[in-house]
């Protein structure tokens, strides 16, 4: 589940498109490995809810894109996550959707399906519009190539087995199981 990961959460006076886009070049000069996630990956894929929040996991030390932003570590109303991955498989299968990387699809909708509220509402939309979809088509995808399926089925059962309550595991495995 995505509260697996360690959180920062910061405010930074500007819009949800500009932060990304700061992001984005900050970490590319610094050339450290991120993907947007939750929201921020979601509207880029599948876009159906607004949001204020960016949501973006970054691998390594984050000190240096805090400071060259200017961004203030806050206890309430963040507008800016930063998530630590717990282990890499955050990073499998990103995709750079107009020159900003975002978690895979299967990533995304775990992380999303366990985010309560809106999250749960943003996974059932993106099952329903891209990953279902994806696996109807004849041609390949991400989705159907075999070690694909096999880390998806293995995060799946990983973050459902002990983090997840009944109803998200029935969600989670209807993904593998369509």
């Amino acid at each position: 589940s995505v509260r697996n990961n360690a959180w920062s959460d910061y405010y930074l006076p500007a819009d949800v498109s500009e932060i990304e886009d700061r992001i984005t070049n900050g970490l590319r000069k610094l050339d450290q490995r991120y993907a947007f996630a939750l929201f921020s990956a979601a509207d880029k894929v599948a876009p159906y809810a607004r949001y204020q929040r960016v949501f973006v996991y970054v691998d390594g030390d984050q000190s240096q894109l805090v400071e060259g932003l200017g961004l203030r570590l806050v206890n309430s109303g963040p507008n800016v996550t930063i998530l630590q991955p717990y282990d890499e498989g955050v990073f499998y299968g990103v995709k750079e959707i107009k020159g900003q990387v975002v978690v895979g699809l299967v990533q995304l909708y775990i992380d999303l399906v366990s985010y309560k509220g809106r999250g749960e509402d943003v996974a059932r939309f993106l099952l329903e519009n891209k990953l279902r979809k994806m696996r109807s088509e004849e041609h390949t995808s991400e989705l159907q190539s075999h070690s694909f399926i096999s880390y998806a089925v293995f995060c799946l059962k990983k973050k459902t087995k002990t983090h997840m309550n009944s109803s998200h595991i029935h969600s989670s495995s209807m993904l593998v199981n369509s």
